[in-house]
């Protein structure tokens, strides 16, 4: 481990519990490891900062600690804040299948006076904040890929569903790990911890990193499965016809505008051709008038 920070959390063995240097004392320090190695940690309390070490050290990073202590947080909870997942997020595979079914209904729906405005009271999201009912968590669990196979932090499963979890320090998720996930098709959210260090230090109490892990603020979506994104965007649909029949008064009326301008533009045309016929026959009038004039030297009188 990283020797600059001082550890505050241990697992303990006996109770199978992730355990904080504050709750130790002299009757209970036995039985602690560190999960990344499996090797003895020691209490060390009777220091500024009391902290746990390595009896032998694994030489295991920071960001490999706080990996180890989330997943068996997450080992803990019943349910998780899944954040909103926006429009503007989707891979551009998915954005173009989105912007199409929307323009279609849009266009059918709604006037092209009205278009720009109904377009900017539509939600951004595809997909609202929701609870993540779990039912189980696995940890470290391998999936085979064409593109080699990947390991998966966290696997959170609720009912027949199953989601991918990716907390990270200073390692997110890069573009081979994308294409891996896209391959294997399952829903993936990663959650920054930068901020939370930033906050609270390493010498963090375990109920502000678990209340921080069940928040939707720092999760961000990585990856949503095809299936996921076909029910989003039924859900879309029904929600842009919901708009559609709120807005059925302004609609209306402009088709009805629409229609009247048309109208109107139809008789100025025709308007204009029969000035412009009678125009071209009182010309040929004239024309004819002074050409017989000239003839016969006929005078003007004014």
């Amino acid at each position: 481990m990283n020797k600059l920070i001082k550890y505050s959390i241990a697992f303990d063995i006996k109770t199978n519990k992730l355990v904080e240097i504050s709750d130790i004392n002299s009757t209970n320090n036995k039985n602690l490891i560190c999960k990344s190695c499996q090797g003895e940690l020691i209490a060390v309390i009777n220091h500024n900062t009391p902290h746990f070490r390595h009896k032998v050290d694994c030489g295991a990073s920071s960001e490999t600690y706080i990996h180890w202590v989330c997943k068996e947080i997450f080992r803990t909870l019943s349910k998780i804040e899944l954040p909103e997942f926006l429009i503007q997020d989707l891979s551009s595979e998915y954005r173009h299948e989105f912007q199409a079914k929307k323009n279609t209904i849009i266009e059918e729906k709604v006037p092209i006076t009205l278009r720009t405005e109904f377009k900017n009271v539509l939600e951004k999201e595809l997909m609202e904040f929701k609870d993540y009912l779990i039912t189980k968590i696995d940890s470290e669990k391998k999936y085979q890929s064409k593109f080699k196979d990947v390991v998966i932090d966290i696997v959170a499963y609720s009912k027949d569903d199953k989601i991918f979890i990716e907390p990270f320090l200073s390692n997110p998720i890069d573009i081979e790990k994308e294409k891996k996930l896209k391959e294997i098709d399952i829903t993936t959210f990663s959650i920054d911890l930068n901020p939370f260090i930033d906050h609270y230090g390493w010498n963090f109490k375990l109920e502000k990193l678990r209340k921080y892990l069940i928040s939707k603020k720092y999760k961000k979506w990585s990856y949503l499965n095809k299936n996921t994104f076909k029910e989003c965007l039924m859900d879309y649909e029904k929600h842009i016809l919901l708009m559609v029949d709120y807005y059925k008064d302004d609609i209306n009326d402009h088709r009805q505008k629409i229609k009247d301008i048309e109208k109107l533009e139809e008789e100025y045309k025709e308007l204009n051709l029969r000035i412009y016929t009678l125009k071209h026959e009182s010309e040929k009038l004239y024309t004819d008038i002074i050409k017989l004039k000239d003839e016969i030297d006929y005078p003007d009188f004014d």
